[in-house]
């Protein structure tokens, strides 16, 4: 039997009696093998640091240092090569433990048939190949685990983390060093979760898998929705020996879920209200047209003047209020133009002028792009922006305006956008802040912190901003700390060809 011609094993022998290493030699070369050859063992290490191959049949006894010795020292090079013993005189159960104690994969006593010879290198191979099949299947294994975008970390069977990937540090901010070899409770789970643990072990350990949402403490102490997929790792007898945990931030997947919910709310909202809201108009006509005729008739500088004038304002409220629901109505149709957003954004601040002592620092480059935007629309739900943050300051301090051009290449950092050009607005303010866990709700209809009352407290003003940026397929993003203030984001798509 010859060996493979697609992949030719290289064989060195070494040996200091001529005879012997020319008949081997003979014999592999014939059995297909590429042979190389050496006459001691400081020769036999130099051609293995050159030539690394596959194998080597090493006499034991050699001038210079013996075999036993050259193997250590070919083993210290650590390139995968496999070596075999050979001797006639040192062939005893105590010499032959010393030989594999060196370092040898292998040990033959002379004298030895050829026959066997061939089979017992071709073993040898075999037993190679797949050891060496084995390493590559580990470092792919562990390179795509090293590579994956996903977290993952493993842990064994008393639960104790054997390893954990870049993304997974890179999610949670811890470092290696904190969690290879810690076990439960983990650093990254939050509060009381042993118990939710333990359900969820019980049935990974039950169906050998388990898909299932969860929350995840970051170092900094920050929670963050992610889903878990855990897999069991079996040994030989079937019983799990490991497991496995891919881990995925999805706070993005979250949000966008958040976002589709508020939309359909405005969504139901629109259509209840989109019908009555010219009706309502109409009947806001009537009332003022009334006002107006009592007024005329109405003697000066009593208190029938002032009660009409009360009714007059209370109208003026009452239309606004109906215009807004029209904002979050679906038929509500409005023209678009291309336009400079930043002249809107001067125009609404200017509204303030006179009301307040808050300043507006507003700044933008000269080669923003222009948008397409309806420019009531527009300057409304930043009307709202600011009053939110004037409000917030109490009548003082400076809001920050911020535009610049933006490129999102692949997914945007907002998941209901796509791939684009866009004008990114920034509003900032240091005033009170919105605690945490109210700010997910401010953009729902109706929510508001305030008291409710004909002016304040209705709960429109960011429902309604919300459902402008959205209607011109943009999007608005909150964040804030309280007692240090808050920050709105505006991406709003942008038309590259400049006008």
């Amino acid at each position: 039997m010859t060996a493979s011609t697609t992949e030719i094993e290289t064989i060195l022998i070494v040996d200091d009696n001529p005879h012997l290493l020319k008949a081997q030699a003979r014999i592999l070369e014939t059995a297909g093998y590429r042979v190389l050859q050496a006459s001691s063992g400081e020769e036999g290490i130099e051609i293995t640091r050159s030539h690394a191959p596959g194998l080597i049949l090493l006499d034991v006894i050699l001038p210079g240092i013996d075999g036993m010795e050259a193997c250590r020292r070919i083993k210290a090079l650590n390139n995968g090569t496999y070596v075999v013993l050979l001797s006639a005189l040192k062939t005893g159960p105590d010499e032959q433990a010393l030989g594999l104690d060196s370092g040898a994969d292998g040990y033959i006593a002379r004298p030895v048939a050829n026959r066997e010879l061939l089979a017992r290198v071709r073993a040898m191979l075999r037993i190679k190949k797949a050891e060496t099949e084995l390493k590559r299947s580990e470092q792919r294994f562990r390179s795509i685990i090293e590579n994956a975008g996903l977290g993952i970390f493993a842990v064994d069977r008393k639960g104790v983390i054997a390893t954990v990937n870049p993304a997974f540090l890179k999610m949670t901010g811890f470092e290696k060093t904190e969690l290879v070899g810690s076990m439960p409770p983990y650093p990254f789970w939050p509060e009381d979760f042993e118990d939710e643990a333990g359900r969820q072990l019980k049935k990974l350990l039950r169906d050998g898998r388990l898909d299932y949402e969860t929350t995840m403490r970051k170092k900094d102490g920050t929670l963050f929705p992610a889903s878990e997929i855990a897999s069991s790792v079996l040994d030989i007898d079937g019983k799990p020996e490991s497991f496995i945990i891919v881990v995925q931030d999805i706070t993005e997947k979250k949000q966008a879920e958040e976002s589709r919910l508020r939309l359909r709310k405005l969504e139901a909202i629109g259509s209840m209200v989109g019908g009555v809201a010219h009706d309502l108009n109409n009947l806001l006509a009537i009332i003022v047209g009334n006002i107006d005729l009592l007024e005329m008739d109405a003697p000066p500088c009593t208190n029938l003047v002032d009660s009409l004038s009360d009714a007059r304002q209370a109208c003026v409220i009452a239309r606004d209020l109906v215009c807004q629901y029209l904002a979050l109505s679906e038929n509500t149709e409005t023209e678009r133009a291309p336009g400079n957003i930043a002249k809107v954004l001067e125009d609404a601040a200017k509204s303030f002028s006179g009301k307040t002592s808050t300043e507006f620092d507003i700044s933008a480059p000269g080669d923003l792009r222009p948008i397409r935007f309806d420019p009531g629309q527009i300057k409304k739900a930043f009307e709202e922006l600011f009053e939110n943050a004037v409000e917030a300051m109490d009548g003082g301090g400076t809001v920050f305006v911020r535009l610049e051009n933006a490129r999102f290449k692949g997914r945007p950092p907002v998941p209901e956008l796509s791939e684009g050009d866009y004008v990114r607005i920034s509003i900032r303010d240091n005033g009170r802040g919105i605690p945490e866990p109210i700010l997910s709700r401010i953009f729902d209809p109706y929510f508001s912190t305030k008291d409710r009352g004909a002016v304040k407290g209705m709960g429109f003003g960011l429902a309604v901003a919300n459902a402008v940026f959205s209607s011109h397929d943009g999007s608005i993003r909150a964040a804030s700390v309280a007692g240090e203030g808050t920050e709105f984001v505006v991406l709003l798509p942008a038309i590259r060809d400049n006008l």
